[in-house]
């Protein structure tokens, strides 16, 4: 249990630093981070997930 309130004090550390740059976490962002959280993947995955796909999203954006 001490391990999952650590993921998820990562996860809103990092939702809270873009909210103070006025940003706002997507809601695919959101679901990958409440895997991290929840143990099915690992940081590196959710970096991994989130990278893939937003560059396969800015591909579309461009054709």
């Amino acid at each position: 249990m001490e391990e999952k309130l650590y993921r998820k004090h990562i996860i809103e550390t990092g939702m809270g630093l873009q909210a103070v740059d006025g940003l706002k976490c997507s809601p695919f962002f959101v679901s990958q981070a409440q895997r991290y959280i929840e143990g099915e993947i690992t940081l590196t995955e959710l970096e991994e997930i989130i990278d893939a796909y937003y560059k396969n999203k800015h591909k579309e954006e461009r054709t």
